[in-house]
Parts: C-alpha cells; sequence; structure tokens
C-alpha cells in the first residue's frame, strides 16, 4: 500500500511556507507591548540605529534561507536522480 504523499508534500510546502511568512513578517514589525493603556505624552530621543539605510541585512538572511529550502532536497536526493538516468 502506497503512503499518501500526493497530500503530505503540498502539506509540507504550505506549512514551511506559512512559516516562512511568519517568520519574515516578525523580523520587520517590531511588537509594542503594555501601550493600550492610558497615553501620556513623552519625549523620547532619536533611536539610535544599528543598520545604515539601505543595509539589506535582513534580505540576505531571508534569501540564504530560501536558497537552503529549495537546495536541501536536491542534494538529498541527488543519488536517486543519479539512478534513473
Amino acid at each position: 500500500m502506497k503512503k499518501p504523499l500526493h497530500i503530505l508534500r503540498p502539506a509540507v510546502l504550505i506549512v514551511i511556507g506559512l512559516m516562512l511568512a511568519l517568520v519574515s513578517a516578525a523580523v520587520g514589525q517590531p511588537i509594542a507591548l503594555g501601550q493600550a493603556g492610558t497615553p501620556t505624552v513623552t519625549v523620547t530621543p532619536p533611536a539610535v540605529s544599528s543598520s545604515e539605510i539601505g543595509s539589506t541585512d535582513g534580505l540576505v538572511f531571508l534569501s540564504v534561507i530560501i536558497v537552503v529550502i529549495i537546495l536541501a532536497p536536491m542534494f538529498l536526493h541527488w543519488k536517486t536522480w543519479l539512478r534513473k538516468s
């Protein structure tokens, strides 16, 4: 009896895609906790950013994750592909 891989593979890809989308959203958006109470006016100094304008650190990180997701199955199954040809 064959395993139901025709359902499992798309489900795994959808889960990986959702995880990647959630991680990219979490990296880009800071969460403000505890500010839903009474609003107060305070003067805050400008934040010193650790990254420069035009920095591509986050973009490089996400692109490396995408490349690993694409290349990992290729490297895991290259022997079976060689046997087929």
